[in-house]
This record gives C-alpha cells, structure tokens and sequence, in this order.
C-alpha cells in the first residue's frame, strides 16, 4: 500500500459539545422578587402588558437585580424561563386542590384537604409542591 492511498486517522474533535448550563436553584427570596418585578410591571395602570416582550421583562430583569443581590446579573431570559416554570406548578396545584375540595368529606379538616391535594398532585409520584410560601 503506498503513502497516498493509506487511510488518514480524523483527529478527535476537541470543541465541546453545547451542554445546556444548569442555572443555580432559585430560593424563595429570589421568586419573591421576581413575582414582585411582574406584579409591578404587569398591574402597571399606564403600560402594563401594552409594551413589546423584550420591554417588559427587561423591566422586570432590571427590578430584580436593584431588588436583590444575584450570583451573576439576571437577564430577560432568565427571567422568563423562571417565570414560566414558576407559573405551571401553582396552577397545578391549584387544580389539585380543586379537585380535593370537591372529594372533601364532611369529616375533613384543612389538614386533610391539603393531604388529598399533595397525592393529587403527585399523581403517584415521589413529587412535593414546593411553592407554598411564593
């Protein structure tokens, strides 16, 4: 076999792959500032949602970081995907407690509801609600 016709190895690719970064766990302060952030931006009498998207939670993005001391500075983007992971675990919650307040029998106290809502929202899972105090 000569030179040319030899099967030349491929280097190995040393770029790395694109990995999604995990962000740090967000604390119950943290989402208190945040939901304050779209509280105040959202209710605004003036503006409110009547603004462009990159407006309004640039607003909000700014509110957060004067409002509390994050690791790195939070941008628009963090924001939103917080905000919208956020907003999905209340509202199931919310109709799994519905849905433990209409089971409720006439020997349950509040205890018991919130009980039946947790199971419910597990859905028989090892899963727990952990928004309560937001």
């Amino acid at each position: 076999m000569t030179r040319a016709n030899e099967a030349t190895p491929i280097p190995e690719d040393s770029t790395p792959k694109s990995k999604k970064t995990q962000q740090p766990a967000w604390n119950t302060e943290q989402n208190l500032v945040l939901i304050s952030g779209w509280i105040k931006y959202g209710t605004c009498s003036v503006v409110g949602r009547n603004q462009t998207d990159k407006a309004y939670w640039g607003k909000i993005a700014e509110y957060c970081n004067e409002h509390y001391s994050f690791d790195s500075a939070l941008d628009v983007i963090a924001c939103q995907n917080r905000f919208n992971y956020m907003s999905k675990i209340p509202n199931k919650w919310i109709g799994a407690y519905e849905g433990a307040k209409r089971l409720q029998g006439s020997a349950w106290s509040d205890t018991n509801v919130l009980a039946k809502a947790q199971e419910l929202y597990a859905c028989g899972k090892n899963v727990q609600f952990t928004l309560m105090e937001e």
